[in-house]
C-alpha cells in the first residue's frame, strides 16, 4: 500500500497539537462542540469472566474517540461519542434476564450507530440472530472463534479486527515445533506427544479442535486431549480430574486453552499435585487470552512449590508488525497520551485492534453519512480497502478525503484492516514468554508464515 501523499504536517498538527493532558494524565479533548454528537455503541464486560481484559480495551476506545474529535470530528464537524456499556460478560439472550440482549437492545434504543464489541466469542455467537434480524453492523476487536464467520449467520453484518483462531492455532504449532525463540531446530528439544486441556465455550472448543487438526497435519505426533470440565470454569474447580488424566500419558508438551481463571487454576493444581509431570514438560503454551499479567498473578500467587505454575509459559498474541509505517504512525499519536496508560495498553491483548475497530466504525459512519444497516456495512468495507492508504497519523486527511468524495483505505495499528468476504482480517503474531513474572516478547511470526 502507498501512504497518502497529503502532507503529514497537517495531520500531526490536528491529531497531536489539539491533544493535552489533564493533571491526572488523562486525555483532554478540544473544546466541546455545539453540534450533536454521533454516538456509536460499545458492549464490553467490565464485570464477570472477561473483566480482566476489558479495562485496557476501554482505554483504547477512549483514545480513538479523542483522536477522532481532535481531528475535527465527522459529518461536518460533529464529535463522536462512544457509549460504552457493561454487558457483564454475559452470553444469555434466551431469557428476559439476559444482560447481553438488554445491552444490545438498549444501544439500538439510544439510536447509536453500529456496535463495537462484544469481547467474547460466545457473546457474539449468542447475538447472531439478533445481528442479522436487526441488520446491525457489529465489529469485535477480540472475538476470534472460527465458527463466528464460518456459520454465515450474520448476513454480512459482523466484522472483526482480530484474526480468527484458525491462524492462531498455526502460530501455536509454529511455537511447538520451533520453540519460543525459534531455536528448537538447532537442538535436541522437540515436542512429540501433545496434551491439550480446554474449558468449555466456542472459543476454547474451536482452539482445541483446530490445534489437534493442525498438530496432526504437521506430523507433530500423538495428541492426547484432556476432557472438558462438566461445568463453567468460573465454578471454582481445581481440575484435579483433568490433571490426573494427563499422568502416565507421556506428554512432553501441553496446550492450555482457557481463559485466565480456568488456566491458572489448572496450572496451579498440576504444579502442586503432579510436580514431576509439570517439570517434565518441555513447553506449556496457550492463546492470546492469557497474555496478561493478571494470568501470571492468578497462577503464581501464594504457591508453595519451587516451580511457578506460570513460569516459562509461552503463547501467541495477534500483534502489529513493528516495521510497518502505520504502526509507527500510531505510536506517534499515542505519544501524546498518559505514558502509563499507553504502556499498559501496548502490553495487553487486542489494544491495537480495539483502537482500529473504533476508528473504522467512525470512518464508516462518516462514509455512510450516518446511515445504518446495509449502507453502514458497505461503508465499513469501503473505508477498510480500495482507496488511498491513510494511517492513524493521517486520520484528519482521511476524514477530509471522505468529505470530498474520495476513496479511503485505512491502514491501521494492528494491520492493514482489509476485510475478506467473511469479515475477517489477516495479521501476524508475536510469541511471548513468562520470564521472572513478566511478559517478554521473544520473536515475531509474520502473516505470510501462517498460510
Amino acid at each position: 500500500m502507498q501512504t497518502s501523499t497529503l502532507a503529514l504536517s497537517t495531520a500531526v498538527s490536528l491529531a497531536l497539537g489539539a491533544l493535552t493532558l489533564s493533571a491526572c494524565g488523562d486525555p483532554v479533548g478540544p473544546a466541546p462542540s455545539s453540534k450533536a454528537p454521533v454516538t456509536i455503541g460499545v458492549s464490553m464486560g467490565f464485570s464477570g469472566g472477561l473483566a480482566s481484559t476489558t479495562q485496557d480495551l476501554r482505554a483504547a476506545v477512549r483514545m480513538a474517540e479523542h483522536h477522532i474529535n481532535a481531528s475535527g470530528g465527522i459529518l461536518g464537524g460533529r464529535p463522536v461519542s462512544f457509549d460504552i456499556v457493561d454487558d457483564n460478560s454475559n452470553a444469555d439472550v434466551n431469557t428476559g434476564s439476559g444482560v447481553l440482549l438488554r445491552v444490545a437492545d438498549g444501544l439500538v434504543a439510544k439510536q447509536t450507530i453500529g456496535m463495537l464489541g462484544p469481547v467474547g466469542s460466545g457473546q457474539v455467537a449468542a447475538l447472531g440472530d439478533w445481528i442479522a434480524a436487526n441488520q446491525r453492523v457489529v465489529i469485535s476487536p477480540s472475538a476470534t472463534a472460527d465458527s463466528l464467520t464460518a456459520s454465515g449467520s450474520f448476513s454480512g453484518f459482523f466484522f472483526r479486527t482480530a484474526p480468527p483462531d484458525s491462524r492462531q492455532v498455526k502460530a501455536l504449532v509454529n511455537i511447538l515445533k520451533n520453540g519460543p525463540r525459534g531455536t528448537f531446530a538447532n537442538s535436541t528439544t522437540t515436542c512429540k506427544r501433545l496434551g491439550i486441556f480446554s474449558t468449555q465455550g466456542p472459543y476454547q472448543q474451536g482452539l482445541k479442535d483446530g490445534l489437534k487438526a493442525a498438530w496432526l497435519a504437521e506430523g507433530g505426533g500423538t495428541t492426547v486431549s484432556a476432557f472438558e470440565p462438566p461445568s463453567s470454569e468460573t465454578s471454582g474447580s481445581n481440575f484435579a480430574t483433568e490433571v490426573a488424566f494427563l499422568k502416565g500419558k507421556g506428554v512432553d508438551c501441553l496446550a492450555v486453552l482457557a481463559y485466565e481463571s480456568g488456566a491458572s487454576a489448572f496450572l496451579r493444581t498440576l504444579a502442586t499435585t503432579e510436580e514431576a509431570v509439570f517439570n517434565g514438560l518441555q513447553l506449556r503454551v496457550g492463546p492470546e487470552a492469557l497474555y496478561s499479567t493478571k494470568f501470571i498473578q492468578a497462577a503464581n500467587q501464594n504457591i508453595g512449590t519451587a516451580s511457578k505454575p506460570a513460569g516459562n509459559f509461552v503463547g501467541a498474541v495477534p500483534a502489529p508488525d513493528a516495521s510497518r509505517t502505520a504502526y509507527n504512525h500510531w505510536l506517534s499519536v499515542l505519544s501524546g497520551y498518559d505514558p502509563a496508560t499507553v504502556a499498559a495498553g501496548k502490553s495487553a491483548s487486542f489494544f491495537a485492534s480495539t483502537y482500529d475497530a473504533a476508528i473504522l466504525m467512525a470512518l464508516a459512519a462518516h462514509q455512510s453519512k450516518g446511515a445504518q444497516g446495509p449502507a453502514l456495512r458497505d461503508a465499513l468495507r469501503a473505508v477498510a480497502s480500495g482507496g488511498d492508504a491513510y494511517t492513524p497519523l493521517t486520520l484528519p486527511d482521511a476524514i477530509r478525503a471522505i468529505s470530498d468524495g474520495g476513496n479511503v483505505n485505512y491502514d491501521g495499528a494492528s494491520g492493514d484492516c482489509d476485510f475478506d468476504a467473511k469479515g475477517d482480517v489477516v495479521t501476524g503474531f508475536q510469541v511471548w514468554r513468562v520470564e521472572t513474572d513478566q511478559l517478554v516478547i521473544t520473536r515475531a511470526i509474520k502473516a505470510g508464515e501462517l498460510q
